[in-house]
């Protein structure tokens, strides 16, 4: 079932005023009866589109009884039909056959207001750092809480997850909330992922990335947690499920990881991915974020590049092995799930992009590291020059197979070297077995056909 075809009973038409009412303090231009390009739509997407903002805004539980069911249907198929949005934006379109990045973000950023059920007014446009946001998808806070803890100088969701547990307990009643939503505050934040995330793009088997060549670009990922400190603490199952007490659809937690540029808003790559692999490292290795918030508190954290750059970014964060120097991808001590995004490189320039790390259901927890991407021209020289390391590689492939199938040949001779009988084979030239045409060949050494002496 679709949106559209969401069934509208005669019955409804009460409650979906009542919806209405509840919804306008919050839309007060939208829900306007004047607002003819709102209500002359079919009443299946109106009904939808009212039910959806009044679950935004946390109204969920005073929507009127006769439209629950209803409301639940629109928060289980919102992720699908996002989902769905997000492969179109990202199908390659524009003349580099590139997808469109603006729409692609935006789709995951309206996951991640449905999972919290918080208000897309709330976010800001284009990627920017949020300060409002990430603090109100905390569950039992509203923005009288947010004001109260600003005067206390807690303005970022960051502020607040420095704080310890007394001291948060005590700034979180000083700006209104009472127990139950202090310890729902706490219990939210040590579910809160952390992530960690190196990046290098490079082309195998060469030293330069030129045009047309398959690039890789390998994205290393830790997650971590506070509730992973706590005694006793496992991770069991093949995913987490997100952590969302504002909408009851349950559902896992996934990541979207784009290679984007932003200069003309297009995607080279993008995938979905579970990590729960960078999860358990995560556990494994708790000294990665250690020595990485030492370097953050130094000023020292750089985003990752290609071709040995560097770019400054204020949010990306690295693992102790910096990516950058180009030796972190083959450290076999670096931890953390591989991500591998391939793409075509484009025209020869240098490129300034983005990598960036989302989830489907946390604000705030998003990772954006920039790098710098040489393309070199792919001249007659350097094409004629892969070409020859290239043969001779094939060649040297072929000599090893042919050392290696000599070598097994000459262990089965000498394997039989105690028998009595020698093994028979078929000759390559005539398909005879040997061993027969060679008695053939020593008994005829007298007339044809005469048969042999016997002693």
């Amino acid at each position: 079932m679709e949106f559209i075809t969401l069934y509208t009973p005669p019955e409804h038409t009460a409650p979906m005023e009542e919806l209405r009412r509840l919804v306008a303090p919050s839309y007060p231009d939208l829900m306007s009866r004047s607002n003819k390009m709102f209500w002359q739509r079919k009443a299946g997407v109106v009904k939808a589109h009212m039910l959806l903002l009044a679950h935004l805004e946390r109204l969920g539980p005073e929507v009127p009884a006769q439209l629950q069911a209803d409301l639940k249907f629109v928060r289980s198929k919102s992720l699908l039909l996002l989902e769905e949005m997000l492969k179109l934006a990202t199908i390659p379109r524009t003349q580099a056959g590139t997808g469109w990045m603006t729409p692609s973000l935006a789709c995951v950023e309206m996951m991640q207001c449905i999972a919290q059920a918080v208000p897309t007014s709330v976010r800001k446009p284009g990627g920017k750092a949020d300060s409002l946001a990430p603090l109100l998808q905390l569950p039992g806070i509203n923005q009288g809480h947010i004001k109260n803890l600003r005067k206390r100088k807690i303005n970022t969701l960051a502020d607040l997850q420095a704080l310890p547990d007394s001291q948060r307990a005590i700034e979180l009643q000083w700006a209104g909330m009472g127990m139950a939503g202090i310890e729902g505050v706490n219990m939210f934040l040590s579910a809160m992922p952390r992530l960690l995330v190196t990046v290098r793009c490079e082309v195998e088997g060469e030293d330069e990335i030129m045009v047309t060549d398959p690039v890789h670009c390998r994205v290393r990922v830790l997650v971590s947690r506070p509730s992973h400190m706590t005694e006793g603490y496992q991770l069991r199952g093949s995913a987490v499920q997100a952590y969302t007490p504002n909408n009851p659809v349950p559902r896992d937690e996934s990541w979207y990881i784009f290679l984007t540029e932003p200069s003309t808003n297009s995607i080279l790559a993008w995938t979905k991915a579970n990590l729960m692999e960078a999860e358990r490292q995560g556990i494994e290795h708790p000294e990665a974020f250690k020595s990485s918030n030492a370097a953050a508190s130094n000023g020292d954290v750089k985003a990752n590049t290609a071709n040995g750059e560097s770019a400054p970014s204020s949010k990306a964060v690295t693992a102790s092995n910096d990516a950058a120097n180009g030796d972190a991808a083959d450290d076999p001590e670096v931890v953390g799930q591989e991500v591998d995004l391939v793409f075509a490189a484009p025209k020869a320039a240098t490129y300034n992009l983005n990598l960036v790390v989302m989830s489907n259901c946390w604000i705030g927890a998003d990772e954006t590291l920039q790098l710098r991407l040489r393309v070199a021209p792919l001249t007659r020289a350097a094409a004629e020059g892969r070409e020859l390391l290239n043969s001779k590689a094939a060649r040297q492939r072929v000599d090893d197979s042919e050392g290696d199938e000599d070598d097994s040949s000459g262990d089965g001779s000498t394997s039989g070297s105690g028998s009595d009988e020698d093994e028979d084979y078929d000759s390559e030239e005539t398909g005879e077995e040997e061993s027969e045409a060679a008695s053939d060949s020593s008994d005829s050494s007298g007339s044809s056909g005469s048969p042999p002496e016997q002693d």
